[in-house]
């Protein structure tokens, strides 16, 4: 990249030129002084090139991308948005004004089931809630939140299902697509996206190595 090769440029006074996104480095002719220092070290980088007058010069190219990373960046663009975030609320009483108040009290990611509002997220997420919080949409200006509620769980196996019931969060949710557990085969690529406070969908991919563990 034009930062790398720039870093890997001997240190100069000379005057640097800017032209079709290209640099120019241009070093000034040797002295007895600058003859007395150590070499500089030149590396060897595909896209610097020799200057006739001991400069360099160096070209910024983009990377191509892969098919795979093409695939990859495309999978999760598309589900992304179907990835909300789940607020687990407690409801407590203030010991002076006895009002009540809601508190965060855990949180995690979950994903969009259908068009009729469920959502479906791990057990641990919903234990112990009084009021549960859903946050969609990936961009934080036009985020909004929706209450909902269980509609079913499995303690054992770490999964809940919740149920928006607010008309407008249904028309708001985007549905991930779902297909057959059954379909799967080990080696299967599989990834894995989160939602990070409302600020980030973090991805993290690897391979099916086997069933029946849980």
């Amino acid at each position: 990249s034009a930062a790398l090769a720039a870093m890997a440029m001997p240190a100069t006074d000379g005057a640097t030129e800017a032209y079709g996104g290209e640099f120019e480095f241009k070093t000034p002719p040797p002295t007895p002084e600058s003859r007395m220092r150590a070499p500089p070290t030149v590396i060897d980088v595909v896209g610097i090139k020799p200057m006739p007058d001991a400069g360099y010069k160096t070209t910024q190219v983009s990377q191509k991308l892969t098919a795979g990373e093409r695939e990859t960046i495309d999978l999760f663009n598309k589900a992304k948005g179907s990835v909300v975030y789940i607020t687990n609320v407690a409801v407590r009483r203030d010991a002076y004004t006895l009002n009540l108040t809601e508190t965060p009290q855990g949180a995690g990611s979950g994903i969009v089931w259908d068009t009729k509002g469920h959502v479906v997220t791990n057990y641990h997420v919903i234990d112990k809630a009084n009021a549960l919080k859903v946050t969609i949409g990936t961009d934080i200006a036009t985020q909004k939140v929706y209450d909902a509620n269980v509609v079913g769980f499995d303690d054992d196996k770490d999964i809940a299902a919740l149920e928006l019931f607010d008309p407008e969060a249904r028309r708001d949710v985007k549905p991930l697509t779902i297909v057959r557990s059954s379909d799967a085969s080990v080696g299967h690529r599989v990834f894995a996206i989160g939602n990070l406070f409302c600020l980030d969908h973090p991805l993290t991919t690897g391979v099916i190595s086997g069933f029946g563990r849980a």
